[in-house]
């Protein structure tokens, strides 16, 4: 397989990922997000650096912001839970 083309793939699982994570991890309750988001979260981080070897596309910048607005939710989430 071409070197792009599994970083595209690579891309695309982790926003799928991301997009999982930043819509579960709100979840405080009973400590959910914890088993469910967060390992999701942490598998597409993982994808999004073997995506970004191959230097800095758009789908990777897709992916980081993502992440970032998963991690922004989680903390605002966990104060608001508080």
């Amino acid at each position: 397989m071409d070197r792009q083309t599994l970083t595209k793939i690579f891309n695309v699982f982790s926003i799928l990922c991301g997009v999982w994570f930043t819509s579960t991890i709100w979840l405080w309750a009973w400590l959910v997000n914890l088993f469910i988001s967060l390992p999701v979260g942490i598998i597409g981080m993982i994808f999004w650096y073997f995506g970004k070897r191959d230097g800095v596309s758009r789908l990777n910048g897709i992916a980081l912001i993502t992440h970032a607005l998963g991690l922004a939710v989680a903390i605002i989430s966990f104060f608001i839970f508080l």
